[in-house]
């Protein structure tokens, strides 16, 4: 039922990104920024106070929209503030996404066993209030570039830049995504499972998925240094990573002692690490400056599309699995 439910918190978080992206080229960027803020503090309260499963499960659906407000504006704010490190500080800001997801499913951990399920929602809401400050000094660079540059008003079919699709890479870069994001939540869905059934104390998966997210952070740091100096473009080491991340996926269903799989949890960190880190300056390169935002958010909505599917059939072949 998990795997039924799990899904639709991120496909609203991505499929919103297709109308977040090109608004943002639109209106003022950080009123946007706060106006997510808002609407995650309101879907947590909601999910705080949620009776029901299925008010839950709406509730969450909405801070899903809310998040989609947030998400893309750190890349497409930094892609217009720096010009000669561009694409570096776009990295820069993946690498501290990969932060911030270690960080917080520890501290979530914390707060569920202190406050439990529904005052974590609350405190979470208020955390994301940080997004106001942002969105305000946002607000006052999207307002002085204006004037720097003259106000923009792009007609509604320019927004929505259609032709992107017409763009062999960038096609090629969403059918990618549409299946990685597909396949990609099936690997910490039936993790505690996985060490359940080969008989591990499954409090060593946080550790694991810990180890695993620090190797992740580390590659993200290494890939941003090293990035300025690589001679071979990004769209081929992309590809590259995301193979190698499929063969050690591979590994988990064969490997059976505790250090084996300490180790496939370290190179998939590594491999996908790169992969992660990658995917927004891939995007940047595809699209450009002036269509940056509007690509990443129509790569967003194909892969929240996938992943709306990607939950429910994991869930379907894992009780298949039982039942052959």
């Amino acid at each position: 039922d998990t795997s039924r439910f799990s899904p639709l918190y991120k496909m609203c978080f991505y499929i919103s990104g297709a109308i977040m992206g090109p608004l943002l080229n639109k209106y003022n960027a950080g009123k946007i920024m706060i106006l997510g803020a808002v609407g995650i503090l309101i879907g947590c309260i909601m999910c705080s106070f949620a009776p029901s499963i299925i008010v839950l499960v709406i509730a969450q659906a909405f801070t899903g929209i809310g998040l989609s407000l947030t998400f893309v504006l750190p890349f497409a704010v930094v892609g217009e503030m720096f010009e000669k490190r561009r694409v570096i500080m776009i990295t820069t800001v993946g690498v501290f996404s990969a932060i911030g997801i270690v960080y917080f499913s520890h501290l979530t951990s914390t707060l569920n066993n202190e406050f439990g399920w529904r005052g974590t929602f609350l405190i979470f809401g208020a955390l994301f209030l940080n997004c106001v400050p942002i969105g305000m000094l946002i607000m006052i660079f999207r307002t002085r570039r204006n004037r720097l540059l003259g106000p923009q008003k792009p007609n509604f079919k320019s927004l929505l830049n259609f032709h992107l699709f017409k763009n062999p890479a960038f096609l090629v870069f969403a059918f990618n995504s549409f299946f990685v994001n597909g396949m990609f939540t099936t690997l910490d869905m039936f993790f505690i499972d996985m060490l359940r059934s080969r008989h591990f104390d499954i409090r060593n998966g946080p550790f694991l998925l810990s180890v695993n997210g620090f190797a992740n952070i580390g590659c993200r740091v290494l890939v941003t240094v090293i990035s300025p100096f690589l001679k071979c473009k990004r769209m081929t080491i992309w590809p590259l990573f995301l193979s190698l991340c499929s063969v050690t996926v591979l590994t988990f269903a064969y490997f059976e002692t505790y250090n084996q799989l300490l180790v496939i949890c370290i190179l998939y960190g590594l491999f996908w690490g790169n992969c992660a880190v990658l995917y927004p300056a891939i995007v940047m390169d595809i699209s450009g400056l002036k269509m940056y935002s509007t690509a990443l958010g129509y790569i967003n909505f194909i892969g929240g599309v996938a992943g709306m599917f990607g939950g429910p059939l994991a869930g379907d072949t894992y009780i298949l699995h039982f039942i052959v």
